[in-house]
């Protein structure tokens, strides 16, 4: 399985992280690639929110449902999509800090599981350096979106 970490110290308080991350619809505006989102659940957000995104990371667009599994407020959220060519897990922890919000932003996730050892050589050798660099862009449009 595929994992990729990355971390940022945003100058914003948790509460408006915390606010960002929890509006779904609006994440298209931060997300690299993640071109719409619809949420197909009537409940608050938080755990048992579901919904759908369209995502394009190259040439392809993957249609993916989507369930928030955790929710502690201002301090983790856990998203899981149980796709066929990428179930993915993502969990956001927040820390509140002095001047901001430090975020650790955790991908876990498997390319393409029905092509076995040859998914996890190139969840290795492409994968994980690509979602990495993508993860910490992300972060930084996180902190440009809760500017504006």
């Amino acid at each position: 399985m595929g994992m990729v970490e990355a971390v940022r110290a945003i100058k914003a308080p948790v509460e408006s992280v915390w606010n960002c991350l929890s509006d779904i619809e609006h994440t298209p505006e931060w997300v690299i690639g993640l071109k719409s989102v619809k949420v197909t659940s009537d409940s608050p957000r938080g755990v048992g929110t579901s919904y759908h995104d369209y995502n394009q990371i190259g040439p392809f667009v993957q249609a993916s449902s989507w369930s928030i599994t955790s929710f502690d407020p201002m301090t983790k959220q856990i998203h899981e999509s149980t796709s066929s060519l990428l179930p993915t897990t993502i969990t956001f922890n927040l820390m509140p800090m002095a001047d901001g919000t430090f975020v650790h932003m955790v991908v876990d996730y498997r390319f393409w599981p029905r092509l076995g050892i040859a998914s996890r050589v190139f969840e290795r050798l492409v994968m994980n350096h690509l979602l990495g660099l993508i993860l910490r862009k992300n972060l930084g449009n996180l902190e440009d979106f809760i500017r504006c």
